[in-house]
């Protein structure tokens, strides 16, 4: 996938972790969503957590997730995600402040509690694939975020 250079960024690097359900027929469900950002290694001291779905910011939570959503939607009901499961997935976001190109990288997958290391799984592949437009929502990231740092 090409890298998209943006202009003004506001944006800065984080650290995202999207939490999704399906649904009895594959599809992302409408409950159970969750989008949490970071400001630095989760776990770390010093590290600020944000849970964007309850708070002020829940319309760039929503943008985030419809970014992701809109490539996870396949038609074809083989290649669908399993049903009733829950994903979590750790995304690194890096803006580079010279070049203005911001890049989403898949750090961990998890399919119910269960760690994804085999890249090769159809689903990894989609899941990984889906996360890359989610640069477009952190370069327009709002000011404020993360507040108190």
């Amino acid at each position: 996938m090409p890298q998209i250079k943006y202009e003004n960024v506001t944006g800065r690097s984080c650290v995202i972790q999207l939490q999704f359900r399906t649904a009895s027929d594959g599809l992302i469900a409408n409950e159970g969503q969750q989008v949490l950002l970071y400001s630095g290694t989760p776990g770390a001291r010093k590290t600020q957590e944000v849970s964007l779905m309850e708070t002020e910011f829940a319309q760039f939570g929503t943008s985030i997730l419809a970014r992701f959503v809109g490539l996870a939607h396949v038609a074809n009901q083989q290649k669908r995600l399993p049903a009733n499961r829950r994903f979590t997935i750790v995304a690194r976001a890096s803006v580079s402040s010279t070049t203005g190109i911001v890049n989403c990288n898949v750090r961990e997958i998890y399919i119910g509690k269960r760690l994804q290391e085999d890249k090769t799984k159809p689903v990894v592949r989609l899941l990984r694939r889906c996360i890359k437009p989610v640069a477009g929502a952190i370069a327009e990231m709002p000011e404020g975020i993360f507040d108190g740092e």
